[in-house]
């Protein structure tokens, strides 16, 4: 059983605290946060599969970031 990151529940708590009560989030506001280029952030990041909802899922982004 693979084990999570040491940073990965950091992470995830950074981005609860930017976020709260959400778990998409919009790509304009991810690129913000991060200080990166939309550009860049649509490149690195995958969306999350849902129709309703596109966006980042920030599981994802935290995984990301934590390795």
């Amino acid at each position: 059983m693979p084990r999570e990151k040491p940073s990965y529940r950091d992470t995830l708590d950074r981005l609860d605290a930017a976020f709260p009560g959400r778990e998409i989030i919009q790509k304009k506001e991810l690129s913000k946060f991060l200080g990166l280029d939309v550009r860049t952030v649509k490149k690195y990041f995958s969306a999350c599969e849902s129709k309703l909802h596109p966006g980042y899922c920030k599981t994802k982004i935290a995984r990301i970031l934590a390795d």
